[in-house]
């Protein structure tokens, strides 16, 4: 199989953008996922805002013309929220660890599953949150998280290939594997 990730990391641009045309075509949630991620990316972006002194009158102005690289950005497993690294910390993330339970007696009294669907799908979780309790503190599920700290990232970080830290990641792997041989020998 693929690795995603890696296609995603070496594509062309117009690759990547056929691959998300396609999904959004394909699917409506993958449609308005990618449009609540955009949002959250374009609220992370810094502006492309440099100053530009002038030093003949002392001026300050901004350039909008010049590009500067996009940050990288995270999707956190918890939160569910985008990030950047230079703003993760201890207090960054904010969930609840927990299991979601269904309020059947008052929120989803009337719930028909057969019409309606199954209470105990993330989907539904995720529309209706208020309708569940958080096994973790009992608070509903619309609530600040009981839980705070760093935001784990759900997607990987691909080094340069041929960087200095692949080939040491190499080597060590390589010393490791000749320790264990060594010691299966003399255990033996």
């Amino acid at each position: 199989m693929t690795d995603i990730y890696e296609v995603i990391q070496t594509a062309s641009d117009q690759h990547v953008r056929t691959l998300l045309r396609l999904l959004c075509d394909s699917d409506y949630n993958i449609k308005s996922r990618t449009v609540e991620f955009h949002g959250m990316i374009e609220t992370l972006q810094p502006t492309s805002t440099s100053l530009i002194i002038d030093s003949t009158c002392c001026s300050i102005s901004s350039d909008r013309k010049r590009k500067r690289d996009p940050l990288e950005i995270f999707y956190c497993v918890n939160c569910k929220e985008c990030f950047i690294d230079e703003e993760n910390d201890e207090e960054a993330c904010s969930y609840h660890p927990g299991e979601y339970d269904p309020d059947r007696e008052s929120f989803f009294a009337d719930h028909d599953e057969e019409i309606h669907g199954r209470l105990d799908d993330e989907d539904m979780f995720a529309t209706y949150p208020q309708g569940y309790h958080m096994s973790c503190c009992g608070d509903r599920g619309d609530t600040i998280g009981c839980y705070t700290g760093l935001h784990v990232g759900g997607n990987r970080k691909l080094k340069p290939t041929g960087s200095d830290e692949d080939e040491d990641e190499e080597r060590a792997d390589e010393e490791v594997e000749e320790e264990s041989k060594v010691v299966k020998q003399e255990t033996d």
